[in-house]
């Protein structure tokens, strides 16, 4: 009982209703909510478009050198040695000699890849080094280093080194 003498309206032990709430609190709670899910949807998406574009960019960064360094590798490993020579540079090109001696250097020096994997990847400006390690046809390991130079906006081979471990 209250002072006046008359029974509360809420028996002891519960906890009153709230109040109705008006429409503009439902309102503002229900922006509040959707302003939260969107603003969560908008950082996941920023973080998957970065992480789309930043691979897309070292992809482009590293393309075309590496295309030129795989194909190099791919011709002498299917033994095509025109494709192979015309990776060179004309100044290597010059210093090896002719495809049949480009040939008889790889062959002789039993340096025809089978397989590689390459670790590390290097552009300076115009210049770029890949190096790894490759299994040659004879089963042997080894490693290959790869030196290439742009000229042109066109990736060439200007040294590359194919040793035995």
């Amino acid at each position: 009982m209250d002072a006046e003498g008359t029974a509360p309206s809420t028996p002891i032990g519960e906890v009153p209703a709230s109040p109705p709430r008006s429409g503009r609190n439902r309102l503002l709670l229900l922006g509040g909510g959707c302003l939260a899910v969107l603003l969560c949807l908008g950082c996941v998406g920023a973080f998957v478009l970065a992480g789309g574009l930043a691979a897309v960019g070292f992809g482009n960064l590293f393309g075309p050198a590496d295309a030129v360094a795989n194909e190099f590798m791919s011709a002498l490993r299917d033994s095509d040695w025109q494709r192979a020579y015309a990776l060179l540079d004309p100044r290597l090109q010059r210093e090896v000699g002719t495809v049949a001696q480009f040939q008889q250097l790889i062959v002789r020096g039993r340096a025809q890849p089978q397989s590689w994997n390459w670790t590390r990847r290097n552009i300076d400006n115009d210049q770029a080094t890949w190096g790894g390690s490759t299994t040659f046809t004879s089963g042997r390991r080894g490693t290959v280093e790869l030196q290439l130079t742009r000229s042109s906006n066109t990736w060439r081979l200007i040294a590359f080194d194919l040793q035995p471990e």
